[in-house]
């Protein structure tokens, strides 16, 4: 796969992010994990913001645009979701072959699967899926605002702001983390804005002030920043930390670190890594816990997440190769 330059620095970004959704979810220590989960997921949505084409999208018709996003993120999500369902039964009844209920764990993972949140269910060793509905819906969100004038726009996005406040104030959850999407369109629109006022081609200092605004965001907002769960904490902190970190690594990748050729195998297959993580991980320690010499040492996430970043390197380039 050749990449132009602009492609080769947007999957280092990509590279970097899904590594830290890997870190964050091996138990990496708590001051580490609260810093990247400020971030982290919300690069994602700023990223495609970013890199929204106005020139092939904006004239499409809403359903011809649903469509495209459909198989663009709910395929995945269903093939990516079966595959470890299929793989979670497997480990469970090798765990516990006396006490598995088959009936009972497919009812609980499916209602997950269909509603992608733990609130109805526990996921199959794939909860970081929770990602791809919520990113359709989202995707949805924005492509329908942006469509209207920019009276109406700013009424829509302010009717965001205040439908997220009363999610977060009431606890509220919902199916495809629908209770999420407004905060998370308020990232893509600010991804946009980032493409359109051409914030990446700024002088250096803005990105230094906007790595000052999010790591200020990050660590004083009181509860670190989880979509998942829905746990904001302040939300203009919650906010100023997401974007200004996000267009902090942005920049530096674009003007700096522009060719990473691990991070950009890693960045091509965002969504294999995403749906294959957690199973690699658990399959990892399913096996080291019956050999006697690694079973004494305890669980150290950091051997786990090394052993996991690379055995997704075959992965990903078997599957590039069968793209091909």
């Amino acid at each position: 796969m050749k990449s132009s330059s602009r492609e080769s620095y947007i999957d280092v970004i990509r590279g970097l992010a899904i590594i830290m959704v890997v870190l964050g979810h091996l138990g990496m220590p708590s001051f580490a994990h609260s810093f990247i989960y400020g971030f982290h997921m919300p690069l994602f949505f700023i990223l495609s913001g970013y890199l929204y084409s106005s020139s092939r999208w904006s004239d499409t018709p809403f359903r011809q645009y649903a469509h495209a996003k459909a198989r663009a993120y709910l395929l995945p999500y269903i093939v990516l979701a079966f595959i470890n369902l299929c793989a979670t039964f497997l480990m469970e009844y090798m765990q516990r072959a006396a006490s598995f209920d088959l009936y009972s764990s497919t009812m609980n993972h499916l209602r997950w699967l269909l509603l992608s949140n733990d609130n109805y269910g526990s996921s199959p060793d794939c909860e970081a899926l929770w990602f791809l509905p919520c990113f359709f819906l989202v995707t949805l969100s924005f492509q329908a605002i942006k469509k209207q004038s920019v009276k109406l726009r700013s009424v829509l996005i302010a009717a965001l702001c205040l439908l997220q406040f009363l999610f977060i104030r009431n606890d509220v959850q919902l199916p495809w983390h629908l209770n999420i999407v407004p905060f998370c369109t308020l990232l893509f629109f600010a991804g946009w804005l980032l493409q359109v006022k051409k914030a990446m081609d700024s002088p250096v200092y803005t990105c230094i002030i906007a790595l000052c605004i999010g790591m200020a965001g990050v660590i004083f907002n009181p509860d670190y920043l989880d979509l998942n769960h829905m746990r904001l904490g302040n939300l203009p902190l919650a906010l100023c930390g997401a974007i200004g970190m996000s267009y902090a690594v942005i920049y530096l990748c674009k003007h700096y670190f522009v060719k990473n050729r691990l991070l950009e195998l890693y960045g091509r297959n965002t969504l294999i890594i995403m749906g294959l993580h957690m199973l690699l991980s658990n399959g990892i320690l399913l096996v080291l816990n019956r050999i006697p010499f690694f079973a004494s040492f305890g669980y150290h996430w950091w051997v786990n997440a090394i052993l996991v970043l690379l055995l997704l390197i075959p992965v990903c380039r078997c599957i590039e190769k069968v793209h091909r």
